[in-house]
């Protein structure tokens, strides 16, 4: 019973974590646009460093629009998978529906990582943070598996 409860807050974490950040790259969005004050707090700031990790292939703020869009919906994306593995599961330590969600949210992980070393991202510091997010993620992961084998032994 316990690992059931450890494996929905494991998924709850992410599911909350995911909505955080889609509503501080929203809003960073929404003030890139001007529709937002710049005493607007609550804001990623991740718009303008993806501008400035792209621009040293000359590439024009239109484009880091277009890939920030993409990685707000990917992230979305994210946020639902791991909700809906949250709260729509009879057994959240059971299945190939806690695997979903990070099927969904690892692949963004590695494109970030990859985009880091194609970009050259390293005077920006936020290399590592991707690679910090990666693990825990990898992390939680391994933790759902070993919760779901404890709890398959203790119920067998």
């Amino acid at each position: 019973m316990h690992e059931q409860r450890i494996a929905r807050l494991i998924l709850g974490f992410w599911a909350a974590w995911y909505a955080f950040v889609v509503a501080g790259n929203l809003c960073d969005a929404a003030r890139a646009l001007g529709w937002l004050g710049a005493g607007w707090h609550f804001a990623s700031g991740n718009f303008a460093l993806v501008a400035q990790t792209i621009a040293i292939y000359g590439l024009s703020p239109a484009v880091a629009a277009i890939l920030f869009a993409g990685v707000i919906i990917w992230e979305l994306l994210c946020a639902v998978f791991f909700a809906a593995a949250t709260v729509g599961l009879a057994d959240a330590t059971r299945g190939a529906s806690t695997l979903r969600p990070f099927v969904v949210s690892l692949p963004l992980w590695m494109a970030f990582i990859l985009a880091d070393e194609l970009f050259v991202a390293f005077p920006t510091g936020i290399e590592g943070t991707h690679l910090r997010i990666f693990v825990a993620h990898l992390v939680s992961l391994i933790a759902l598996r070993l919760l779901a084998s404890q709890y398959s032994s203790s119920s067998a």
